[in-house]
């Protein structure tokens, strides 16, 4: 048991100095690590049903999400310079930003489960598969993949 204590304590010590204690960038970023864990969720069902899932897309993609967490950490370590005078701002525009994406690939990875979506989003996910290539129904899904 003091082993698990002394996991937790090691795991607690090294996050609040990648991530800070400040409560509002914590709950900031377990929003981002739900919504990081729904797209994978969300985006191995589309590969599984499209049949073009690989490990090494799927670990391409965690390290993607690693390199996101990344970012956030160097965020915080800018922050914590105190260029604006304690204030996190560079650590919450980063997350905010991330959350914005990963929610934006989340609703795309909907539209091919078939989840209608609301009007007022759907030119949003437009520019966003655009800019990303990331096609937005079954038929566009379907063209590329043959």
């Amino acid at each position: 048991m003091d082993f698990l204590k002394n996991i937790a304590g090691i795991l607690s010590a090294v996050s609040m100095f990648l991530f800070g204690a400040d409560p509002t960038n914590i709950n900031w970023l377990i929003a981002l690590l739900i919504f990081m864990g729904l797209d994978i969720i969300f985006g191995i069902h589309d590969s599984l049903a499209q049949k073009t899932f690989t490990r090494q897309a799927l670990l391409t993609g965690l390290w993607k999400k690693i390199g996101m967490l990344s970012l956030i950490a160097i965020s915080h370590l800018l922050d914590s310079l105190g260029i604006m005078d304690g204030v996190s701002v560079l650590q919450k525009a980063v997350t905010a930003y991330l959350i914005g994406y990963e929610l934006l690939s989340i609703i795309s990875h909907m539209t091919f489960a078939g989840v209608p979506i609301p009007t007022a989003f759907k030119s949003v996910i437009q520019n966003f598969s655009n800019a990303n290539s990331v096609p937005l129904d079954n038929t566009d899904r379907e063209d590329n993949a043959k």
